[in-house]
């Protein structure tokens, strides 16, 4: 009884031996390799190089707003084709690139035509701002999404 015992102890011991190599096995091969195809397409649909160019009626443009170091970022045309809109501003001061963006929230523009966001070029902490001096120009780059979720690149320069 005593050998029986032994034996599936042992029978018990190479079994989870066996379970760990090949489990840790798999983990290092996915590690190494990376993600699975199916975890890829995800990513690649994701990315933003592989999004849509917008649809060409949809018109962009900064102007100079009423508030000091203000601009306002328009987009129009939409058609109320669009639910949301991801905007990222980036410019230079200083020899410094300095950037806003929209979040992780993108401005909501259900049933809009035309949407019109305010951004200052600057820093702000505690209510208190620091105007970015200098700025020449601005990079706009978008993310516009659809009523059906699908999402569209806009990215253009444009002199201020």
């Amino acid at each position: 009884m005593k050998h029986r015992w032994a034996l599936a102890g042992i029978v018990l011991v190479v079994l989870l031996l066996f379970v760990g190599i090949i489990g840790g096995g798999i983990a290092i091969y996915r590690t190494i390799i990376g993600p699975s195809s199916s975890q890829t397409t995800q990513k690649e649909e994701e990315s933003p190089s592989t999004l849509l160019p917008v649809n060409t009626s949809i018109r962009v443009s900064v102007r100079s707003s009423s508030k000091p170091n203000t601009i306002d970022l328009v987009v129009s045309n939409l058609e109320k084709k669009y639910q949301g809109i991801s905007y990222e501003v980036t410019y230079e001061t200083k020899g410094a690139f300095q950037g806003v963006n929209s979040g992780s929230r993108p401005l909501d523009v259900t049933d809009k035509d035309e949407s019109v966001k305010e951004v200052y070029l600057g820093t702000c902490s505690k209510n208190v701002c620091v105007p970015h001096i200098g700025v020449s120009s601005v990079s706009v780059d978008l993310i516009l999404i659809d009523t059906k979720g699908k999402r569209s690149r806009y990215s253009q320069d444009f002199p201020i």
